[in-house]
């Protein structure tokens, strides 16, 4: 594979200081720079410490909607301890009855490229959610 060189501008003082850092890691400026973009390359996305910052405004609203998934949860709960009826147990879903599921009314086998697309990221987004709502104890 051809090498291909960069160049970049940094300030001279700021260059001295991450130097010694990287010096004191055994890191060299070009081992440094290899390393983001192959983090780039594996992730799709930079290491986060080079993101922009979400703000409180994004925090808020992780919040409520974390407060809508136990209030949610807390509703079903209620409903069957005021009716004196037995709190079902949280049902066992795994990642193959995920794959298992039918989308859009058809199996996955005879779904289209974009359906497939979605149909994959409806599965990560519902693995995501079990797995936080079981670290928040939410049934």
């Amino acid at each position: 594979m051809a090498a291909v060189q960069m160049n970049v501008r940094i300030d001279e003082e700021t260059k001295a200081r991450g130097d010694e850092v990287f010096a004191r890691w055994g890191l060299t400026p070009s081992q440094v720079v290899r390393a983001v973009w192959e983090y780039a390359e594996e992730k799709g996305e930079p290491p986060a410490f080079m993101r922009p910052a979400r703000g409180a405004e994004h925090d808020a609203e992780v919040q409520r909607r974390l407060a809508l998934v136990r209030e949610g949860a807390a509703i079903w709960r209620n409903f069957f301890l005021d009716n004196g009826l037995p709190v079902p147990a949280p049902r066992k879903i795994t990642c193959e009855d995920l794959r298992e599921d039918e989308y859009f009314g058809k199996p996955k086998r005879e779904l289209d490229d974009d359906e497939v697309h979605e149909a994959y990221y409806d599965d990560l987004r519902y693995e995501a959610y079990l797995e936080k709502a079981s670290e928040r104890g939410l049934p």
